[in-house]
C-alpha cells in the first residue's frame, strides 16, 4: 500500500491489534498524556518529562557557540547554521 502512495491514516485503520501493540512498544517518543507508564516509579517523581531531546540539543548549541567564541578572538568569525527540514514525498 505504501509503495502505491496510500496515506498513513488509511493504512493504520487496517492494522491488526498485535501490530498496533508492537508499533506502540517500539515508539521512541513518549506522550505524557497517553502513556500510563509515566504514572509509575521512577517516572512519577520526575520533575520534567519532555519528548525528543530538545533540552540536550539546546545545551549543545549553546556549548558550540561558546566554543566558537573562545577559539576565535575575532568576533566577526564566520559561523554557519543550517536548518534541516523533512518533507513528505507522498501523501
Amino acid at each position: 500500500m505504501f509503495l502505491e502512495g496510500a496515506a498513513w491514516k488509511d493504512m493504520k485503520t487496517l492494522e491488526c491489534d498485535a501490530c498496533k501493540a508492537e508499533r506502540r512498544a517500539r515508539g521512541r517518543v513518549i506522550f505524557p498524556n497517553e502513556d500510563e507508564r509515566l504514572q509509575q516509579p521512577p517516572f512519577d517523581a520526575a520533575p520534567y518529562l519532555h519528548p525528543n531531546n530538545s533540552p540536550k540539543y539546546a545545551a549543545l548549541q549553546q556549548r558550540a557557540l561558546k566554543f566558537a567564541h573562545q577559539r576565535h578572538e575575532d568576533n566577526e568569525a564566520k559561523r554557519s547554521w543550517l536548518t534541516a527540514t523533512t518533507t513528505r514525498t507522498s501523501s
